[in-house]
């Protein structure tokens, strides 16, 4: 780069520096990016056996602590996320979930939640949801529907696997060792001398940001911490 910064301004590389993407001349003020300097150059160069380099004391970047762009807004909470944005006219929505696997919806009242103040409540089919002007308006709709469902028994968490394993499609029954079509697994458990059994634990998925929106920059920073602390020690326990 100072190479062709150099012919460009017909001299020499003394005086050439290169920083955040551009050459400047410190003797007349000269400057160019990066882009422009290479624009309709072809670049081809032999590399010397020994190149040059650049001694430790003048690096700029590396060696060095580079601290984030946008890493103090994350830190104190500034940081807009998807649930800090507030449009004109914009609504909050809420959707009521069943409380259980396959559960059906027998029976709905809303009349609680129509009574609050701008929220408007949809009902279709075994779709039942809101919409209001806050999400805290929003929550407490929903939390106000009185909702019965229909629910059949369902399996623990220790009990999932097993479950899984004997409803799946063939009986659930394992292959054997030698079984595998491609000889994949068979391979993988002979160099490493266990059986090529695989079990996979859920993961406790949270979104991190949610009902945010409208807080104190440091409130926001504080719960996200809250939020991250909970996930540790619930994966620590898994």
């Amino acid at each position: 780069m100072l190479d062709l910064a150099a012919e460009r301004w017909g001299g020499t590389r003394s005086g050439l520096v290169l920083k955040d993407g551009r050459v400047t001349n410190t003797t007349t003020g000269e400057s160019v990016g990066i882009g422009e300097l290479v624009d309709g150059h072809e670049l081809v160069e032999t590399i010397p056996q020994d190149p040059p380099v650049t001694d430790p004391e003048q690096w700029t970047v590396a060696g060095r602590s580079v601290g984030k762009v946008d890493g103090r807004d994350f830190v104190t909470g500034a940081h807009q996320y998807p649930s800090d944005v507030k449009l004109p006219g914009m609504l909050h929505g809420k959707v009521l979930r069943a409380p259980t696997f396959g559960a059906t919806l027998a029976s709905v009242d809303l009349s609680a939640a129509e009574a609050m103040p701008g929220v408007t409540t949809v009902h279709d089919g075994e779709f039942v949801g809101v919409a209001a002007p806050t999400e805290e308006r929003a929550r407490a709709a929903s939390a106000a529907i009185r909702a019965d469902w229909n629910t059949t028994p369902q399996v623990g968490q220790r009990e999932l696997f097993d479950h899984l394993k004997a409803t799946a499609a063939g009986g659930g029954q394992r292959r054997g060792v030698g079984q595998h079509d491609d000889g994949r697994l068979q391979a993988l458990g002979a160099v490493h001398g266990h059986h090529p059994h695989l079990v996979t634990r859920t993961l406790l998925q949270i979104p991190l940001d949610l009902g945010l929106a409208g807080r104190h920059p440091m409130e926001k920073a504080l719960e996200r911490r809250r939020r991250d602390t909970l996930i540790s020690q619930r994966q620590r326990q898994e």
